[in-house]
């Protein structure tokens, strides 16, 4: 008998199979903090007409109305400014003035901040207090909202009327202008104008916010 057999064969060593691990699907989780109060896009169709995004704007009486609008005040803000750079310039190197220039800047501007009015309605750019009224439920809000469309149209009726007898009683008297000698009952048709126009819009607004349209932040 040999003492001890030693088994000369190597251990032979099978190969590892690499199994694939299946990841789970990672959730997620909404953030917290202020950083999950993220603002929500901003619906262009609540001002008067469909995005940009959603289609071809219909060019209805509002859509040519809105670009009338637009350019009266781009244009007569530009000739105002062009008049009043021109008046400075004539006294301040010729020593001289026009006599009507301070006139006519004066009798646009008056045009110029009624019929802003209704643009600023339009884009929502009144000066309003909302401090106490954003602590108040969204029911009240709206509630509210109402009352101060309301309580606008009414004020807005009122100078509408009180303006077209003005305006009525400039005609019957055949008043004009000193310089240019404008009627001043087209300077004064700038306040029923203005108001008619803005009354119209807060109507339309009160309108998309009974349809839902537009929603109250």
């Amino acid at each position: 008998m040999n003492e001890k057999q030693v088994n000369e064969n190597p251990k032979e060593e099978t190969p590892l199979e690499e199994t694939p691990v299946e990841e789970a699907p990672v959730e997620e989780t909404p953030a917290e903090g202020p950083a999950a109060e993220a603002t929500p896009p901003i619906d262009n169709s609540t001002i008067d007409g469909p995005s940009h995004e959603q289609g071809p704007i219909k060019k209805n009486w509002l859509y040519y109305y809105n670009q009338v609008e637009e350019k009266f005040l781009i244009i007569s803000f530009a000739i105002t400014v062009i008049l009043i750079f021109v008046q400075v310039v004539m006294r301040s190197v010729f020593n001289s003035s026009l006599s009507w220039s301070e006139e006519l800047a004066r009798y646009m501007f008056v045009w110029q901040c009624w019929i802003a009015v209704s643009l600023a309605e339009r884009y929502g750019q009144h000066i309003r207090i909302s401090m106490m009224i954003n602590k108040v439920p969204r029911v009240g809000r709206m509630v509210i909202e109402y009352l101060v469309i309301a309580m606008t149209v009414a004020v807005c009726v009122y100078f509408v009327i009180t303006g077209v007898q003005l305006v009525a009683f400039l005609v019957n008297s055949g008043t004009v202008s000193t310089v240019l000698k404008i009627p001043m009952s087209v300077v004064y048709a700038a306040m029923p104008i203005g108001c008619f126009l803005y009354a119209t819009r807060l109507v339309m607004r009160a309108g998309r916010l009974i349809t839902g349209k537009e929603v109250l932040e």
